[in-house]
């Protein structure tokens, strides 16, 4: 029961259901059920229960409260966002000992040689710019002074803040990339080969994810003044009678009374807008830190911001913010969402790594080459979680399907070229830009049924030249083809290209918007052919693989009945080409075609795909 209250809040949830939050006077959270004169709280249940959340007090001057609440939280009472191993986990080879806030006035640091000790660490999530000097970066060179101690005053801003960040949360170690992997370099880059690998552990076991959001670089800092902070905002008479909600439906007007007044408030920031098209948030390596983090501190222009797998919040909205970015983030999970809600490794690796690899795709690498290390991992919990075989961007339970991607067409109308690295063609990493992925999924393509379709190729096997090299992998796929020699057939084939703001870049459509629109533009065909029976449509990967001679059709996916919709396709698959001389073929792009007897008079047969 609750004997002393010291406010009551009332939060009105999408679905009009209202959530009543009490705070007694120690600064205690409380959810209740207020219907009678004493608040009992429940669990769901109908067994009275206390449940536990301190909160900051808006009146209060500093974040600092507020981020030990959202941290006691989710330690206490998240049981998504434990850790998978009991006790401190182990530290990363190196970190940074940032000493204590007595340890010689707080600011000495030194670079430590773990030697296999176990210690909560936190780590910080940070864009490199473009300078580099010997206090950003670990190389055989600078190790020794790191090693001897420095003052956190050398340190750039960003660096400096979480190193602060870090001493005033109570932690001593704090595990920067730039400082504690030596960088690599033209004649030695074994360091960084064998630390690049943890990375995935690395951020999994660490208590806390500092992310410098607003920083394009290690001197744009952590810690701002936020304008318009010193500004305490109340109630304002904008009516003469206040306003009160009917919840019988409509609005009533009520004598005029004070407690009701309309309260002046500026809308929240966006938590999408501030994390994803932060500086630090449109870089592809940056994904697999947030992803992979148990909880992240987001520390940007406008204030602290909130993850883990239970919440998101901002200091705008303490208790959680609007569910908007359930629509606007792709889906986007954090591994220890996925993992511990039970999903079927079909649907991990089908649905939920699409959505990953989608995402990804759209942010900014500097290096080709990064492709694929950039979201490795992602990939290695998955793949120890569900026991599946990653195959240079791919899962095995999931191979056939995930081989029906299409790049998307720059928005600039940039060409590009295939990737560096000699990747497989059928990969979707071959190619730099995004991607999107056709699918058997309903929450991809909400207006396809998809008991209508079926998938009619298999993979017969798959081999690696070389098992250190994922990406000489080659694919035996069997299925039907067609042949066709451009210019002496009666298909019409049509060259598609799509951008990603023809699609639902970023939002998953609700039931409301498919009604209003019944389009919803997650099919990679034109309309312009709607009714034309006899069209092919390709979205070739690249202009300089647009084939100007023979192609072949390889079908992947098939409607298995014809009285579909004319919009419908009735067959999707891979446009492939003979590689020279070479005995397997190149995938050069993607089709999607309407025309029933596409694939007649063919029978299955199996091709090497390289």
């Amino acid at each position: 029961m609750i004997n002393s209250v010291r406010d009551i809040g009332l939060h009105l949830t999408e679905d009009e259901e209202l959530l009543v939050n009490c705070f007694t006077e120690e600064g205690i959270l409380k959810l209740c059920d207020i219907k009678s004169d004493v608040i009992p709280v429940f669990d769901g249940e109908e067994n009275a229960r206390e449940l536990k959340e301190p909160l900051l007090n808006p009146s209060c001057d500093s974040d600092g409260p507020l981020i030990f609440s959202w941290l006691a939280a989710c330690e206490r009472s998240h049981d998504r966002c434990r850790a998978d191993i009991a006790g401190a986990p182990p530290l990363p080879t190196r970190v940074i000992d940032v000493g204590t806030l007595a340890d010689s006035g707080g600011s000495l640091c030194c670079l430590m040689l773990t030697e296999g000790r176990h210690a909560d660490y936190i780590t910080l999530s940070h864009c490199w710019g473009g300078r580099h000097d010997s206090n950003t970066v670990l190389t055989l060179h600078s190790m020794p002074s790191l090693l001897a101690g420095f003052s956190d005053a050398a340190l750039p801003k960003t660096f400096k803040d979480a190193v602060w960040i870090t001493r005033q949360l109570g932690k001593r170690y704090l595990w920067i990339d730039s400082l504690c992997i030596i960088q690599p370099t033209a004649e030695d880059n074994s360091d960084w080969t064998i630390e690049g690998s943890k990375m995935s552990d690395v951020y999994r076991n660490s208590w806390l994810t500092i992310a410098a959001s607003s920083a394009s670089n290690s001197l744009g800092g952590c810690l701002f003044g936020r304008l318009g902070s010193e500004f305490e905002i109340g109630p304002a008479p904008l009516f003469e009678r206040a306003i009160r909600r009917d919840w019988e439906g409509g609005e009533n007007i009520f004598d005029r009374n004070p407690d009701w007044l309309p309260t002046v408030r500026p809308n929240p920031p966006s938590w999408v807008n501030i994390v994803q098209k932060s500086p630090l948030g449109s870089r592809a390596w940056v994904l697999q830190e947030r992803i992979l983090s148990r909880r992240t501190l987001y520390a940007s222009v406008q204030g602290f911001f909130w993850e883990c797998a239970e919440k998101r919040a901002s200091v705008y909205e303490p208790l959680g913010c609007s569910f908007d970015y359930m629509f606007r983030d792709n889906g986007l999970q954090t591994i220890n969402q996925l993992l511990a809600e039970g999903q079927q490794p079909e649907n991990l690796l089908g649905f939920h790594w699409r959505r990953i690899v989608e995402y990804y795709t759209r942010l900014r690498l500097t290096f080709q080459s990064d492709r694929l290390p950039a979201i490795a991992g992602l990939a290695k919990p998955l793949g120890i979680h569900t026991g599946d075989t990653y195959l240079v961007g791919h899962w095995e339970t999931t191979l056939c399907s995930s081989l029906l991607w299409f790049r998307l067409a720059d928005e600039e109308g940039v060409e590009v070229r295939p990737a560096e690295g000699g990747l497989p063609s059928w990969s979707w990493a071959a190619m730099p830009g995004a991607v999107k992925f056709t699918s058997l999924d309903s929450r991809d393509y909400p207006t396809r049924q998809m008991d209508d379709y079926q998938m009619v190729a298999t993979i017969a096997s798959y081999t690696r030249l070389d098992g250190r090299v994922p990406q000489h992998t080659t694919l035996r796929v069997t299925g039907r083809h067609r042949l066709v020699e451009l210019g002496q057939t009666d298909l019409r084939i049509l060259t598609i290209k799509k951008t990603i703001s023809d699609f639902w870049a970023g939002h998953i459509p609700t039931s409301a918007d498919i009604g209003q629109l019944d389009a919803v533009l997650t099919k990679p065909y034109e309309d312009e052919f709607c009714d034309d029976k006899m069209s092919v449509g390709i979205i070739y990967d690249a202009e300089e693989r647009k084939s100007h001679g023979g192609l072949v059709l390889f079908q992947i996916l098939s409607a298995l009945r014809n009285d579909l919709a004319a919009a419908e396709a009735r067959h999707e698959g891979l446009v492939l080409r003979r590689r020279g001389s070479a005995k397997g073929f190149e995938r050069i792009g993607f089709f999607t075609s309407r025309y029933w007897g596409l694939f007649d008079g063919t029978e299955p047969e199996t091709v090497e795909l390289i």
